[in-house]
């Protein structure tokens, strides 16, 4: 009866940045609706939609009292959450995209595994998938107890536990003040936020469910095509180094981490004439430079240490890796 108690006098604030999305905007929003845990605030950021993601919005809000709509001009998905967050009246903050979808236990059990562990942030998997529903990968999660970890403690980007988005998490407000998305990333702002969120807190709790569905289009920052602002990506990653320069286990892992990210760059954008010719030998290089953190990893395969060396004095071998 105590659980219950608390879990309904204590509001979840749920943010969701809001640009063009009119076409997959309204399975977002239902999903949010029809939450198993009700006591939510439903904060939509219209970030200057050119669509009728705006009249959609408004026309939920209509019908849900729960949801609270802003307009901006078009500034980003950071600024959006930045000024949400501002707003926001829960005790604990979640973050979901407007293209993307939630199971309807999703913010239920987030919640009960942050309660139950007392931890700061509760974290869960994601299922990457296409429009049409087709996971990217086949991942196999299995069925394992909640697993706690924490920046003093065990927490490695190299390992399964510790690297999510912004999204796929429910935070304690508390831990958010001072932090803020950075709108000069296009693409790497969620790595980062986590990062400075997961320094800050005592305590994350993994759950060992896919919960968030994380769905690629073709236009989306993630996937597309390939323009120079997302090596943003490359940038957030080097900001996460250096926040965790003070913990070595942690900054090894993550020199580990982005150069994977640089690894996954070349091997995505290869082909393309743009990266090829204005591009790849920066990333290269970067790639090259930070691949001694790979030899100090106590975590990383004999095997993956070999295919890296391959791949910094043979890079088109990525082509042949079918893997991501």
């Amino acid at each position: 009866m105590g659980f219950l108690y608390i879990i309904m006098n204590k509001l979840i604030s749920i943010i969701v940045p809001v640009y063009n999305c009119q076409n997959k905007l309204i399975k977002c929003i239902n999903s949010i609706r029809n939450q198993t845990e009700k006591n939510l605030e439903i904060i939509l950021v219209d970030d200057g939609s050119t669509d009728d993601s705006y009249l959609q919005m408004k026309h939920s809000s209509l019908k849900d009292k729960r949801i609270k709509v802003l307009h901006q001009n078009n500034m980003g998905v950071g600024a959006a959450r930045n000024r949400a967050l501002m707003l926001a009246k829960g005790d604990f903050v979640a973050f979901i995209d407007a293209d993307d979808y939630v199971e309807e236990d999703y913010i239920e059990k987030l919640y009960k595994a942050l309660y139950k562990y007392r931890a700061d942030i509760s974290v869960c998997y994601d299922t990457l998938q296409y429009e049409n529903g087709k996971p990217v990968l086949k991942q196999r999660i299995g069925n394992k107890p909640p697993v706690c970890f924490s920046v003093r403690d065990n927490y490695s980007y190299t390992s399964d536990n510790s690297h999510v988005l912004s999204t796929c998490a429910l935070y304690k407000k508390s831990i958010l003040d001072g932090i803020k998305f950075h709108t000069d990333l296009y693409v790497g702002e969620d790595t980062l936020f986590f990062a400075e969120a997961a320094k800050k807190s005592k305590k994350i709790v993994r759950i060992y469910e896919q919960l968030y569905h994380y769905v690629l289009y073709p236009e989306s920052a993630f996937h597309g095509v390939f323009t120079k602002k997302k090596l943003t990506e490359l940038t957030a990653w080097e900001q996460v180094c250096d926040l965790f320069k003070d913990n070595q286990k942690v900054y090894v892992s993550a020199k580990c981490a982005f150069t994977i990210r640089c690894y996954i760059m070349i091997k995505r954008y290869y082909n393309i004439p743009d990266f090829k010719e204005n591009v790849y030998r920066n990333v290269l290089k970067k790639y090259r430079k930070n691949l001694i953190w790979f030899y100090r990893s106590k975590e990383t395969s004999f095997y993956k240490k070999v295919f890296r060396t391959l791949f910094a004095i043979c890079p088109f071998i990525c082509l042949l890796d079918k893997r991501s």
